[in-house]
């Protein structure tokens, strides 16, 4: 490897490839939600994701217990933005989750009409510090793709 030159891709650590990492496609013009039911205030939620190519946009939304019974109040914690496409670093981020509910994980590809978006994710839950637990919880994903934490 010469100073200032490029890294071959042997030498780069594939976080894609980890047990943990999971696959979904994000149709053209159309976007994928992953709801994770967060049960007890205090939780934290990670995650980390990339594409193959091309860009996707990101956002994370907070849907409380009730509200199908209320007109379906949502608020965006995350912005929607657009996360550019990097094959050696994924996007990564986290949210406090201030109170129990579900928080989506929004990929939106609607703004690219003929190009699917092959994505790795990784979603990662950790309870309340103060139930003096330990703060690496397994993440399950059900058929519905609903996340739960054991």
């Amino acid at each position: 490897i010469c100073p200032g030159g490029p890294v071959p891709d042997k030498y780069r650590r594939k976080w894609s490839d980890s047990q943990d990492a999971k696959s979904q496609t994000v149709g053209a013009g159309s976007c994928w939600t992953l709801p994770v039911a967060v049960p007890k205030a205090g939780s934290e939620l990670r995650w980390r994701f990339g594409t193959a190519s091309g860009e996707v946009a990101f956002a994370v939304r907070f849907r409380p217990p009730d509200s199908d019974k209320d007109g379906g109040e949502v608020r965006d914690l995350v912005a929607p933005r657009r996360v550019p496409f990097s094959r050696h670093a994924p996007h990564s981020g986290s949210v406090s989750c201030h109170e129990p509910g579900t928080y989506e994980l929004v990929f939106d590809n609607s703004f690219s009409w003929l190009t699917r978006k092959d994505l790795r994710y990784s979603v990662e839950l950790l309870p309340p510090s103060s139930d003096g637990i330990d703060l690496t919880s397994e993440v399950n994903f059900t058929e519905d793709n609903v996340v739960t934490v054991d």
